[in-house]
């Protein structure tokens, strides 16, 4: 399926990328799933990184409210993944409006292309 084009906000995460913390990253998934990552797994940590994070900053009174505040209040900054910087608010609930095209080449997702707003 060489040439098949995705829109992502994260690179696809490979056990020999070039990014030394991103193939760490990687690797550790492995170990601990016995499988290889792939883009879902990154959503996946990635959301609840920011779970964590807003959990923390809203203290030990976890509730409803606090927790929103604290999300409300956050700048999640561009991670090893290559998600673009997360803000959140009443009205903006999807953390950034950006991605950027990927493709299929030689088996493997490459980034094509800068972020592009929409």
């Amino acid at each position: 399926m060489d040439g098949l084009y995705a829109t992502m906000t994260v690179q696809n995460p490979y056990l020999d990328d070039a990014s030394q913390p991103l193939r760490f990253w990687a690797n550790k998934y492995k170990t601990a799933f016995n499988e290889d990552p792939a883009v879902f797994s990154v959503y996946g940590y990635l959301v609840v990184d920011s779970f964590i994070r807003a959990a923390q900053k809203a203290g030990s009174n976890l509730t409803t409210e606090s927790f929103i505040k604290a999300m409300d209040t956050m700048v999640i900054p561009p991670d090893i993944f290559g998600s673009p910087e997360a803000t959140y608010g009443p009205k903006k609930r999807l953390g950034n409006n950006q991605s950027r095209l990927s493709q299929l080449q030689d088996g493997r997702w490459k980034v094509v292309s800068d972020y592009i707003t929409h």
